[in-house]
């Protein structure tokens, strides 16, 4: 399904340290702020009324973020970075201009094809909607978007759910802002940045459950003891140990035995070698950052 590739991307950002951070870095470098409008009509008047009005929609005032976010809640470089995270978390998004001059925001999961018509069902030239997408002509000409917030394999159950934006108006105007990540010229939909680094993503994540096991190796084996004059003592056990706490001695095999103690109320354990044998203790550390 496309839109479980979606929540994927999703669910990188959410549960990966380091997704996150690096997305955010990356609109650090890309500076997506400070625009600019360089008006020259000839009237310095009205020249500099045009440059006052732009600073007055892209300040980052309350009064700036009602005048360009339908929700009235983000400021132009606000949205302006939040809609690149969106882009590269997960594919892509649609911007709405009203009338009024503020846009209006659907994410991915919210561009839907319609009920009744197939996400995948084209006509004989191509033509059709692809994930929400109407391509008449060769070429997208509209995008539905519905308000509803459905799972990644959810659809559309009811006529009137989901609303039919053309890119253009009647007089040729941009209706609809479409960004998303393309690959290809005859694609329809973006697809998450995070689609190709998701098997590296999972090795990153069995390299840390190899460190929270390393942790629990080094916390569990408390210490290991050799006793150079074995002896049997009360307990059936080979050599002497702590006697506080002290619990029967197990066959761990090869003829090492584990005795459970407990010492100033810290359980641990004591491993004994049996005579003429020497134990040694593992490295737990993992190998250097330039072995990867």
């Amino acid at each position: 399904s496309y839109y479980l590739h979606v929540e994927r991307g999703r669910a990188a950002v959410r549960n990966h340290p380091l997704v996150e951070q690096a997305i955010n870095r990356l609109i650090a470098n890309l500076r997506l702020d400070g625009f600019t409008l360089d008006v020259n009509g000839g009237d310095k008047a009205i020249d500099q009324a045009q440059k006052d009005d732009w600073k007055m929609y892209t300040g980052e005032t309350m009064a700036g973020k009602s005048l360009c976010d339908y929700e009235g809640t983000r400021s132009f470089q606000q949205m302006a970075r939040q809609s690149f995270f969106s882009r590269v978390e997960s594919g892509d998004l649609l911007h709405l201009p009203l009338v009024d001059g503020r846009l209006q925001t659907f994410e991915s999961h919210q561009i839907r094809s319609p009920y009744g018509q197939r996400r995948t069902r084209m006509g004989r030239n191509g033509d059709g909607i692809f994930h929400g997408a109407e391509r008449r002509g060769g070429k997208i000409v509209a995008y539905w978007v519905t308000p509803l917030d459905l799972p990644a394999r959810s659809m559309l159950s009811k006529r009137g759910q989901a609303q039919r934006n053309p890119v253009h108006d009647a007089a040729g105007n941009r209706n609809a802002v479409y960004a998303g990540v393309k690959h290809r010229w005859n694609q329809r939909r973006g697809v998450s940045r995070l689609s190709a680094p998701r098997d590296a993503m999972t090795g990153f994540d069995d390299l840390n459950w190899a460190n929270i096991l390393t942790a629990k190796r080094r916390a569990v084996v408390s210490f290991i003891q050799e006793d150079a004059n074995p002896k049997k003592n009360e307990f059936g056990t080979q050599h002497d140990v702590p006697q506080a706490g002290q619990r029967k001695g197990v066959d761990v095999g090869a003829g090492i035995e584990r005795v459970a103690v407990e010492q100033m109320g810290m359980p641990g354990q004591v491993l004994n070698a049996p005579p003429g044998k020497t134990l040694k203790g593992w490295d737990a550390a993992l190998p250097p950052a330039a072995f990867f």
